[in-house]
């Protein structure tokens, strides 16, 4: 019975042999770089949605630790929720925009092995979640 298992450190495969037959698996160290990033963007996306969630069903009751906490908001409970429940959905928007991209970006990848899938989901996260802290600060203004 012969039963091993050969990995070559930077190879581009490895081989696994069994019963004199071959089981041949070929993972691209690229491919499993990609899905890590994918994993951890989609993961990013999944943590900002539940986050906002209570935030919009108003769940959330002024506190030190968690919701949109400026002087106003603090200083109103009225405030307090309609502030939060507006950066509730913005952080859900980001989040379904960082996992789409994110999907978007991995079967990209898969198509051609150039494609920059790291800064295109970085630059997205980081501008999704701009945009929600900006619009979520604009609309505080916009509240009385």
């Amino acid at each position: 019975m012969l039963l091993g298992i050969h990995w070559q450190v930077g190879a581009p495969r490895s081989k696994f042999v069994i019963n004199s037959g071959t089981l041949e698996a070929t993972m691209h160290a690229h491919h499993l770089s990609q899905l890590n990033s994918s994993f951890l963007f989609v993961l990013i996306g999944i943590l900002l949605a539940v986050l906002a969630f209570p935030l919009i069903a108003k769940m959330v009751a002024p506190n030190q630790w968690y919701g949109f906490r400026v002087e106003k908001t603090l200083s109103n409970t009225q405030t307090w929720y309609e502030a939060n429940r507006v950066a509730g959905v913005d952080l859900l928007i980001a989040g379904v925009a960082i996992i789409g991209t994110a999907a978007i970006t991995y079967k990209l990848q898969q198509q051609s092995t150039d494609f920059p899938m790291l800064a295109i989901n970085a630059t997205v996260t980081l501008v999704a979640v701009l945009a929600s802290f900006a619009h979520s600060w604009w609309a505080l203004q916009h509240i009385k």
